[in-house]
């Protein structure tokens, strides 16, 4: 049966799905490492064609301009709306515009995309420029080393800002409460029951200053990463992922200390409970109870840098990822 035939038996919500505008490409195939080759060798032979890689490729091109052989034409709009894969069929637009993009920036011209062939690797360079991918392979570890003093200092700090809390409201001593009721919602909590809430504070800030520690870091690769993690494909700069270290990408070099460090400890946290709640700012954070800002990882680096001189609230971290 002809490709042809293959899309026209589609049924006719399929058919709809593959005739819109593929602006919505799920996250793990954008930079995804192929697992197989995709297109038409020299017009005549189909190779592998898995769904995903094709996927990705399509991806790829579409972030790429139209005039280096790309599909995203000036005005942003995309010049070929792509019908759905077919496992094992490379579609002929997509094979054209393969052939195009190797054309245009003198690749072999066979009409197919390989796993390590220049044409990928040309289009991950060209689509996805912020992803750094040839960077030395024990890079992002060094540059977690290079952050662990600072984000240990930051939660020394936290612990001895949490110590010093509870003294005061045993004792009634003024003291600064504007971290902890910024990050912790202190306010919240009845008066009488602030110095247990701050002591289950301490517990884990102690777990996350023990696990910082070179041991407990690993670098990935890319291809590893969009392996192992399970969420965030190939952008993330780290992960713990169900490993018992912290795993930093490529992507984590290059970020500013303060980031590095912040991110730090946020994957530390994870590894005792802590998930992704309420964000690492806006309302839901502002709004957020007791109880879930201390099962959130975007509260223990943001309160630990509050509480370290000049105790401004910065919340470093990948919204300020050259700092």
């Amino acid at each position: 049966m002809s490709m042809q035939e293959d899309y026209e038996r589609m049924s006719r919500s399929d058919r709809r799905e593959a005739e819109r505008l593929p602006s919505v490409e799920p996250v793990n195939y954008r930079g995804k490492a192929l697992r197989g080759p995709v297109g038409i060798r020299y017009g005549k032979t189909q190779v592998k064609n898995a769904i995903p890689d094709q996927n990705a490729v399509m991806a790829a091109l579409n972030l790429i301009p139209v005039e280096n052989g790309g599909n995203r034409k000036p005005d942003d709009a995309l010049q070929t709306w792509w019908p759905l894969a077919i496992e094992g069929k490379c579609h002929q637009l997509l094979y054209e515009r393969i052939l195009q993009f190797q054309k245009i920036n003198k690749t072999t011209a066979d009409g197919v995309v390989d796993p390590n062939g220049g044409a990928y690797q040309g289009m991950l360079r060209m689509a996805y420029p912020s992803i750094p991918r040839l960077v030395e392979k024990n890079a992002p570890r060094e540059q977690a080393i290079e952050a662990l003093p600072k984000a240990k200092g930051w939660v020394a700090a936290a612990l001895g800002y949490l110590s010093q809390y509870i003294a005061a409201l045993t004792t009634g001593t003024a003291f600064n409460h504007i971290p902890i009721e910024t990050h912790f919602h202190m306010a919240k909590i009845p008066a009488a029951d602030r110095p247990t809430f701050a002591s289950r504070i301490i517990t884990p800030y102690f777990q996350i200053l023990r696990f910082l520690a070179p041991e407990n870091i690993e670098a990935v690769s890319v291809d590893d990463l969009l392996k192992r993690s399970r969420c965030f494909g190939d952008t993330a700069a780290a992960f713990c992922g169900t490993t018992t270290k912290i795993m930093v990408s490529p992507t984590f070099v290059g970020l500013g200390i303060n980031c590095r460090a912040a991110i730090l400890i946020h994957e530390a946290s994870h590894h005792f409970g802590a998930g992704h709640i309420n964000g690492e700012r806006g309302a839901a954070y502002d709004n957020a109870t007791p109880q879930q800002a201390i099962t959130s990882a975007y509260v223990f680096p943001n309160f630990a840098e509050h509480v370290v001189p000049p105790y401004v609230d910065q919340r470093f971290g990948l919204a300020r990822p050259k700092v």
